[in-house]
């Protein structure tokens, strides 16, 4: 379960433009699936909401949940 994320140090650092978390997103509403594929018995394929990054909980290892719009890398 996702309590909180800081993101106030990373938006202080130099070049920083910008530091998003899932709640930061939530207008946005879920990722859509512009190619219908049909499963192997011709319905359609399933389709459950997902949110570009995890908002209440991760569900697994690399789960994004935050990122940082930068000037460069460093």
């Amino acid at each position: 379960m996702i309590k909180a994320i800081h993101t106030s140090a990373a938006r202080q650092l130099p070049g920083v433009l910008g530091v998003y978390a899932g709640a930061d997103l939530a207008e946005y509403g879920t990722l859509k699936c512009i190619v219908p594929f049909k499963n192997r018995d011709g319905t359609p394929m399933k389709q459950p909401p997902r949110q570009a990054l995890a908002t209440d909980k991760v569900r697994y290892v690399g789960d994004p949940v935050a990122f940082v719009v930068a000037e460069d890398a460093a």
